[in-house]
């Protein structure tokens, strides 16, 4: 018999055998755990459940599967948190500046207003001290015009009368010169018998005894030598004057007087009453 058959080509053999199917538990077995790793997971079960503490295999398990499969983060929590830190950032560098701010502005307030406060009162003090040293000179002024006031008009001399009556008109007011125009021929009658002259004059004292919207009430003592008919060896006498001196007449005389009520420098009684002459001596005893 012959063997008409034709062998076949191995390499169509080869191609036309169909592909053996993988085992089903090889695809099963690469994804299952290990015999090691349930044992680690039963262990950590078993661990956990007695002692409610993790047993030292159960947390390497953990970290290992922590490592295998690091957690994501979702795609919008980084875009988001940037500009959140971002806006911080020039919030918390603005905080302490704002304070810094704050604190300057009322340092500076509080300056303001000491030394605002500070003027007032410095002024206010230069202003009571110029008014107070203001009152002492204008009180001053006032008892030096009165006495040279008193001491020109403490010397008259019956010889001569117009420097006296010039005197007592020299920086008085016009009420006051008047008057003395009117009483001079009176009081010429009184010196002249009187032969009254006045050698010498001296201030004792002046005071403001009063004092009221710029008129000032002045005292002023005079001591006076002076001889008359009835002394003609010269007596020394003293003559208080009451003298007014107006600040807003340019410090003029608007009153004088004498305390006893004579005429000014001589102590006659404006009446027109003449010294009485001296009494003759008694005679002898027997003659």
């Amino acid at each position: 018999m012959t063997d008409d058959a034709t062998p076949e080509n191995p390499e169509t053999a080869d191609a036309e055998a169909p592909e053996s199917p993988e085992p089903e538990g090889a695809a099963a077995d690469a994804d299952s755990p290990t015999p090691q790793e349930e044992a680690a997971d039963g262990d950590a079960a078993d661990a956990k459940a007695d002692t409610g503490t993790p047993s030292p295999n159960a947390e390497k398990a953990s970290e290992k599967k922590a490592v295998s499969t690091p957690k994501r983060s979702a795609p919008g929590d980084t875009a988001g948190r940037a500009p959140a830190r971002a806006a911080a950032e020039p919030a918390r560098a603005a905080a302490p500046s704002s304070t810094r701010t704050v604190a300057l502005t009322v340092v500076v307030t509080l300056l303001a207003i000491l030394a605002g406060v500070s003027t007032f009162f410095a002024f206010r003090y230069h202003g009571e001290l110029r008014d107070t040293q203001q009152a002492a000179a204008d009180r001053t002024h006032a008892e030096d015009v009165a006495g040279k006031y008193a001491t020109s008009v403490s010397s008259p001399n019956y010889n001569d009368l117009a420097p006296w009556l010039s005197a007592l008109k020299a920086n008085a007011s016009e009420d006051v010169a008047k008057r003395f125009d009117a009483i001079a021929e009176t009081m010429r009658q009184i010196l002249v018998p009187m032969r009254y002259v006045a050698t010498g004059s001296k201030l004792v004292v002046t005071k403001v005894t009063n004092e009221a919207d710029g008129t000032y009430k002045v005292t002023a003592v005079v001591e006076v030598s002076a001889t008359t008919v009835v002394a003609p060896q010269g007596t020394v006498a003293t003559t208080a004057y009451d003298i007014t001196v107006d600040r807003d007449q340019d410090w003029k005389i608007t009153d004088v007087g004498t305390q006893a009520g004579g005429f000014p420098g001589t102590g006659a009684a404006p009446g027109g009453a003449t010294p009485s002459s001296p009494a003759a001596p008694a005679p002898a005893p027997g003659g």
